[in-house]
């Protein structure tokens, strides 16, 4: 059997090198780029690479800090008991996630390889699968949740964001990898990380008898 993570990072390179047109890469890459960028790291011959490094480390910098603000936001809702804001939360962030970024790639695959698609089946599609993920996410029952169903919405799930996440401009994307990656080990690894808190916050309250137990993707696994 084919370990999730590596299947993620396959099936991630093979989406973002086969389901891709230039139309669609240009629009996504600027409007990523009007969303989330300070500065523009489009090299147009005149900036230096080291001027372009800088402005993508300063893009990535204060996207992972919205995520490390969003993250402690999280944190605290947990901390408050506000486990229906947290779970309609999810429950939102997880239907965009499948259903708006899964349309995308859909029709972006319809687009290039000229799929015969009628708009009712692309719609309906869309919406069952993306109600399908939140199932995965939310329903902890092995009768209706396999593992093995759980971790193909995982996979797909890391799949999308990756897709998604690989048009921003080259620089601002290789700096964005590497920040998340070093916010990732100090988020669980640091005691002041977020989810390090999130998780000593959950043993907490399974020892005082309380339901330590967070809704869908904010944790998915006991705690030993």
């Amino acid at each position: 059997m084919v370990p999730p993570v590596l299947l993620a990072m396959v099936l991630s390179s093979l989406f973002t090198m086969y389901i891709n047109t230039p139309e669609y890469s240009s629009n996504a890459s600027a409007g990523l780029a009007g969303a989330y960028q300070v500065y523009s790291t489009t090299d147009d011959g005149d900036t230096s690479n080291a001027e372009l490094l800088g402005k993508g480390l300063l893009n990535a910098l204060v996207i992972v800090c919205a995520i490390a603000a969003m993250t402690f936001v999280m944190v605290a809702c947990f901390y408050f008991n506000c486990n229906k804001f947290l779970t309609c939360y999810l429950l939102l962030s997880c239907f965009v996630l499948y259903g708006v970024m899964g349309a995308q790639v859909w029709g972006v695959a319809i687009d290039k390889y000229a799929l015969n698609v009628d708009a009712i089946t692309y719609v309906g599609v869309c919406v069952n699968f993306a109600c399908l993920g939140i199932v995965s996410m939310f329903v902890n029952s092995p009768d209706i949740t396999p593992p093995s169903f759980s971790q193909f919405y995982a996979v797909v799930a890391a799949v999308l964001l990756s897709w998604q996440l690989s048009h921003f401009e080259s620089w601002t994307g290789w700096a964005l990898l590497v920040m998340l990656g070093a916010y990732d080990l100090c988020a669980v690894l640091t005691p002041c990380g977020p989810l390090k808190a999130l998780v000593n916050l959950m043993q907490a309250k399974e020892r005082r008898g309380e339901n330590g137990d967070l809704p869908g993707l904010l944790y998915e696994a006991k705690v030993p």
